[in-house]
């Protein structure tokens, strides 16, 4: 027997009942059965404008191809860009500052300085 016939023998012999026990095929079903359970509950108990998992999947391609969609999502992405480039300089700034002078770390500490 070689080593690669022996690591298949175990997932061939266990079949799909342990294939559905995999941490990711739990993950998927369980996925799978919270939209299902989003779906007849929307269509059993709610008003009609609350979205269907149903209704969502089918409005994707027309929002993909919807130029309005990619111009938003470049805007959003550009503030998220500038958002995350000013943090990192003034953190740094500030991280520069607390570490070189030992005032301003006593001054923005949370916690005051214990002598031993």
């Amino acid at each position: 027997m070689t080593a690669t016939s022996r690591t298949l023998e175990p997932a061939a012999a266990g079949g799909i009942a342990a294939a559905l026990r995999t941490p990711l095929a739990i993950r998927i079903l369980g996925g799978l059965v919270l939209l299902g359970l989003w779906e007849a509950g929307v269509r059993l108990f709610a008003a009609p404008f609350v979205a269907r998992p149903s209704n969502i999947v089918l409005a994707i391609p027309g929002v993909l191809a919807d130029p309005d969609y990619w111009r938003a999502s470049a805007s959003t992405l550009t503030a998220v860009l500038i958002g995350l480039a000013i943090a990192l300089v003034l953190g740094t700034l500030f991280g520069l500052v607390i570490g070189r002078i030992r005032g301003a770390d006593r001054a923005l500490s949370c916690c005051p300085a214990r002598t031993a």
